[in-house]
């Protein structure tokens, strides 16, 4: 990262903003989405495609890369992303997630970072290793080992493949229920398809009264992977951490977990997210609420690209140098919605999109290569003809929304205002503002 500022007038200029905010009341956050690429990028992934052969074990490694350099005890969960019109599956992402420091707990999230996933290459495990994990699981978990079922192929429902255990957290133990009185012996059968097991589950066989939550085990290019089912906080890390003893009672190494996250919460469990995007990596930064601790995410995050054979710039073919593309946003916002300023204040929104659309040099000031309708980041009055009518009456809208804060209104004024016409993310540019 290059800046025509040296670091002590940028760190000095910011504090004078922050104090500037501090004095009127305003509680800002900043968050980002930089892009990156291999150093020596091959293959229509790191050109135009979202997934591709190599990006996933690519994002595990940065992920790792950045665990091993300022992250210490961090977990990393692989779950669903972006779903676009047109593809068969979201496309993957991975979170990597911590526990701030706590004076009533001391232990991380997960300790060992050697029993996760950290490339692309198939692992070694076998079904034996899957039946192990398993029982030692619900040794750990205190539900009764009789409540597991194997779950099968429709394509090979003779062949067992994995392992499904009901379960749910009461917010002080765990509790699970017997699925084959309703689904009949095992194995259970799962759904047509090529997602997790976990997401494939014949729920619509269950009665009214079961337990619809469920952990699954299953092998998968070598590889135990453990499906987490959606719970709160408090039980998404107490299972986190049951995993991690689990495997090490059974010396296992190299997992991958995956499924739900609990529901967000900057706070108590701060997350950076590895995204698959058209050509590049896509990393959704933890907001912060100070340029300080931004500036720092940045440094480690990339340093630890580099560590990954990473970078964040690409070369065209007469060797100019440019950037990866993709997001690379700038994001601002609050520590909740319901602290955001852009709510707190209804009228800042609007105020903001004018000042940029009656100063074209700030928008160009993020131009790349290409200007106008054709290019990833058109100005509102170079899309379409009645756009710039519609953000208007958008931005009167919000100006007027008053209090109570009606969210999901703000949301409809101007969600379709940041789509193109073939149904893709907002112009780049406007997101920036």
């Amino acid at each position: 990262m290059t800046s025509p500022l040296p670091a002590p007038e940028i760190t000095a200029c910011s504090a004078a903003v922050e104090n500037t905010l501090a004095e009127a009341g305003v509680v800002l956050t900043m968050g980002g989405e930089p892009t990156f690429v291999p150093c020596q990028p091959e293959g229509a992934e790191w050109r135009t495609d979202a997934l591709g052969p190599t990006k996933l074990g690519v994002a595990r490694r940065f992920a790792q890369a950045l665990i091993a350099r300022s992250r210490p005890g961090a977990v990393l969960l692989e779950t669903s992303g972006k779903h676009y019109p047109g593809e068969p599956l979201p496309r993957w992402a991975l979170l990597l997630q911590w526990l701030p420091p706590s004076p009533g707990d001391s232990r991380p999230l997960w300790r060992d970072p050697s029993r996760l996933k950290a490339g692309g290459q198939p692992g070694k495990h076998t079904a034996g290793d899957t039946d192990r994990l398993l029982a030692a699981l619900v040794t750990g978990l205190g539900v009764e080992a009789s409540l597991a079922l194997r779950v099968a192929e429709p394509s090979a429902p003779a062949q067992p493949g994995g392992w499904v255990l009901p379960l749910d957290h009461t917010g002080e133990t765990w509790r699970s229920d017997d699925w084959a009185a309703d689904l009949g012996p095992a194995p259970v059968e799962l759904l047509p398809g090529d997602s997790l097991a976990g997401l494939r589950l014949p729920l619509q066989g269950l009665g009214e009264n079961r337990l619809r939550r469920a952990l699954t085990l299953e092998l998968r290019d070598g590889n135990i992977t453990v499906f987490i089912p959606p719970l709160w906080l408090e039980g998404y890390v107490a299972l986190v951490r049951t995993i991690e003893d689990a495997a090490a009672a059974c010396n296992l190494g190299h997992l991958v977990l995956a499924g739900y996250a609990p529901p967000w919460d900057a706070t108590r469990l701060p997350t950076i997210g590895f995204a698959s995007d058209p050509g590049v990596i896509e990393v959704n930064l933890q907001p912060c609420a100070n340029w300080t601790d931004y500036d720092l995410q940045l440094r480690e995050l990339y340093a630890a690209a580099h560590d990954a054979g990473l970078c964040a710039r690409k070369f065209q073919l007469n060797g100019r140098e440019v950037g990866t593309g993709g997001g690379a946003h700038l994001v601002f916002g609050g520590p909740a919605p319901e602290r955001s300023p852009f709510f707190l204040h209804p009228a800042l929104l609007p105020s903001v999109v004018r000042y940029f659309q009656h100063h074209p040099a700030l928008s160009y000031t993020f131009s790349g290569l290409y200007m106008g309708p054709s290019s990833q980041a058109p100005r509102i009055d170079e899309s379409t003809y009645e756009a710039l009518y519609e953000l208007e009456i958008a931005c009167d809208g919000a100006a007027r929304l008053g209090s109570p804060w009606n969210l999901a209104l703000y949301d409809l004024l101007f969600r379709d205002l940041l789509m193109d016409r073939s149904g893709q993310h907002p112009p780049r540019r406007d997101q920036r503002r």
